[in-house]
């Protein structure tokens, strides 16, 4: 089972009291079981990059869509504390900014959705950039969608 998936590199995000900008090398990464990490949950964080290939079992097209050409390898992150209290919240995000690899290699960004439901029943959605030390952490609605081509909803 694949613990996360990198989206992409080079992320920065607009927040609603100015730009964040990641460290450049640092992975956007996603787990999209949920297994070893909220798949609401996206963290930015540098991660060891093994060699190893993917088993081919391993692969899926979201997989897939980031190779270009080469089977996917193996990458290694220890992963941060879930408690969100061990975390400095920086401020609510407005959009992301990120580089993709691959099949889709470009620049890419993505507006964060602020509120959802008709002009009566407005709910407000926060979308919410943590850090601890040099990782980042994007907080997302439980009902966050994420796929091979990125950000869908928020």
């Amino acid at each position: 089972m694949v613990d996360f998936v990198c989206k992409g590199y080079d992320v920065s995000f607009k927040l609603d009291k100015g730009m964040v900008h990641c460290p450049k090398k640092a992975g956007l990464l996603h787990d999209p079981s949920g297994s070893s990490w909220p798949r609401n949950s996206v963290l930015i964080a540098s991660f060891q990059r093994t060699g190893q290939l993917l088993p081919e079992e391993e692969e899926t097209d979201e997989i897939d869509s980031f190779k270009a050409g080469d089977r996917s390898k193996k990458g290694v992150l220890n992963f941060p504390p879930r408690d969100l209290s061990q975390w400095k919240r920086l401020g609510l995000v407005e959009r992301i900014d990120y580089t993709r690899v691959g099949v889709y290699a470009d620049d890419y960004e993505h507006p964060f959705q602020q509120e959802r439901g008709f002009w009566v029943f407005k709910e407000k959605i926060e979308t919410v950039l943590y850090r601890r030390g040099r990782v980042h952490r994007l907080e997302m609605p439980e009902d966050a969608e994420l796929s091979w081509r990125g950000f869908i909803f928020p």
